[in-house]
């Protein structure tokens, strides 16, 4: 019977774009004899106990994305990802931490002197 997969490793947490956040990741070595179905990933603002799950993708993504409220531009946020088989969820990666891009500061009011 097959066991849930190992763990992934090589996670890599990007800001590419003001509230937005970009993972990516290596494949587990050891797939438990399953094909992976899919990635699960969480993320939390640092400073937080509480991991949110944002989301998954298929098991043939090695990339997602996922957007953080307006507030948080600045912060930093640290993210996790696993791999999933039919026998279960398999252990979580190393923890990858990234800041959020802020949005870009408002022009001055009144369009200057």
């Amino acid at each position: 019977a097959p066991d849930p997969p190992g763990q992934v490793t090589g996670l890599s947490a990007t800001s590419p774009a003001p509230r937005n956040v970009t993972l990516t990741w290596v494949a587990p070595e050891d797939t438990g004899d399953a094909d992976i179905t899919g990635y699960r990933w969480e993320a939390r603002k640092e400073g937080s106990l509480i991991w949110a799950d944002n989301g998954t993708v298929s098991g043939s993504e090695r990339t997602a994305t996922f957007s953080v409220p307006a507030a948080d531009g600045g912060s930093e946020y640290e993210v996790r990802v696993r791999a999933v088989n039919s026998a279960g969820e398999g252990e979580w990666s190393s923890t990858a931490t990234v800041t959020i891009t802020p949005e870009p500061a408002p022009p001055p009011a009144g369009g200057g002197p």
